[in-house]
């Protein structure tokens, strides 16, 4: 599996189809390849008859229809790798995300990459990824993509123990730049974020601070973790209930159009020659709980059109507990800048070339405010793909996995058992998922009238390290 061992919260049922499937599908890898659509506008029909679907059978008719309009398209291949997802065959998703990414007409790799990532595979499918990302970080067309997939591939070898790769990977990794830290300053209950510290008005790499416990200054040339990123964790003292800033001068090599691409695990605010260009000050912590070995990655992306010659990042980063890191990168663009100053924008930035109000584009929308920023902002966005298609088997499994991640147990437990009255017996997903529920807290069991298990206690920790957020 990807990332460090844990336990997936699945049944034996989902065990069962995993091993099933994982012996039936593995296939060689393409090559990245660019495929065209012979009618687009008919495979974008069936795409949306898929995410409206009201039934299994309607989500098996659209993908049919897809299947047979263009079989090598990215756009397919994301659909047969929901479906997989929906009915618990976990290898044929991977097998099909992997080949939407080999396609470099796909719109929206970005997010296909993620969903991988986020994805356990087996030891065969493990090698297929690694060379996946391999070709995605030399030859891909979008420079974004490139970087992305070289973070993941270093992710990857830095599982596997092969760390010399890892090393050349991160080192030939576009866009990074030397970033000095300094701080920290007391954000207790989170109000450090909203007060103007010394370093927003003086961010002179010469200036000194009065801080949290004396005098502070700007430390350079500091040390990244094996794939590329400040631990600030390990790098700030004290780290709990923390502020930090850090700055760099990124060089645009020409007049053009840039992304400045964050990885961040906290509540942060982002200047660019001096001008506050986006801010959130609520980025759900459980959406970075894996950070470490998943694919929270890019997670704020600053659209930009810069001048030739150096320019000044600055952000500050307001941290509470967990885990503390943070990247930057300076990257080419592939598409005209926009204003993103807030994590509503942002969600809206990553859905940008999608039709507007179409059920795919909603469901992408949701899927992104659920990787990316988590909380209430999820739950919204799922909120309005139900309110738009309120029969839809993907909107409603969307937003159970957002109301359960924002902690809202009752009205997750509500919707989820509709649902599964209504697809559990032909979507192993779905009654998994409810399975899940019925397994985090307190529990009585009665089998032919006999009481035969009894918890009044179970811990609610337990289980969300168990739970399997959905791809």
């Amino acid at each position: 599996m990807n990332g460090s061992s844990r336990a997936s919260g699945r049944a034996a049922l989902g065990l069962a189809l995993l091993a099933v499937a994982a012996t039936a599908c593995v296939s060689l890898r393409p090559g990245l390849r660019e495929v065209t659509a012979p009618d687009a506008a008919a495979l974008d029909a069936a795409a949306e008859a898929f995410f409206r679907a009201e039934t299994p059978a309607a989500l098996q008719r659209a993908v049919a229809q897809a299947r047979a309009l263009a079989p090598d398209a990215a756009l397919t291949h994301e659909l047969l790798a929901l479906e997989a997802l929906l009915e618990g065959r976990e290898a044929d998703e991977v097998r099909h995300l992997v080949r939407a990414l080999t396609d470099t007409a796909n719109p929206t790799p970005a997010l296909h990459l993620h969903l991988l990532m986020m994805t356990e595979f087996s030891f065969a499918q493990r090698a297929e990824v690694r060379e996946l990302l391999r070709d995605l970080s030399e030859s891909h067309p979008r420079p974004e993509v490139r970087s992305l997939a070289a973070f993941h591939l270093a992710s990857l070898l830095t599982s596997e123990g092969r760390l010399a790769e890892r090393d050349a990977v991160v080192a030939d990794q576009p866009g990074r730049f030397p970033l000095a830290v300094v701080g920290t300053w007391d954000n207790d209950q989170g109000k450090g974020f909203d007060l103007v510290l010394a370093p927003e008005s003086r961010p002179g790499l010469d200036q000194t601070y009065e801080g949290r416990f004396g005098r502070l200054e700007w430390r350079r040339d500091v040390p990244l973790d094996p794939r590329g990123r400040l631990e600030l964790s390990s790098l700030m003292t004290p780290s709990r209930f923390a502020v930090a800033y850090v700055q760099g001068q990124p060089v645009a090599p020409e007049d053009g159009l840039y992304q400045l691409r964050l990885m961040t695990t906290g509540p942060l605010k982002v200047w660019v020659d001096g001008a506050l260009l986006f801010s959130a000050p609520l980025l759900e912590r459980s959406v970075f709980d894996n950070v470490l070995e998943r694919s929270v990655f890019d997670n704020v992306v600053v659209p930009l059109k810069l001048s030739k010659g150096p320019h000044t990042v600055l952000v500050k980063t307001a941290h509470k507990e967990g885990p503390w890191s943070l990247a930057a990168r300076l990257v080419p663009a592939s598409s005209l800048p926009v204003a993103v100053p807030d994590v509503e924008r942002q969600v809206d930035f990553h859905v940008r070339g999608l039709p507007p109000k179409a059920a795919r584009t909603l469901a992408h929308r949701a899927l992104w405010a659920h990787h990316a920023v988590g909380g209430i902002t999820s739950v919204k966005a799922a909120d309005e793909f139900v309110r738009a298609f309120p029969a839809s088997v993907v909107s409603r499994v969307l937003q159970v996995e957002a109301v359960w991640f924002n902690q809202e147990r009752g009205r997750a437990a509500d919707a989820l058992a509709a649902l599964d009255r209504e697809v559990g017996d032909a979507l192993a997903f779905v009654r998994l998922r409810q399975l899940r529920l019925m397994t985090t807290g307190p529990l009585k069991v009665w089998v032919d009238g006999a009481l035969l298990f009894s918890a009044p206690l179970l811990e609610r920790s337990v289980f969300d390290n168990v739970a399997r957020p959905l791809r």
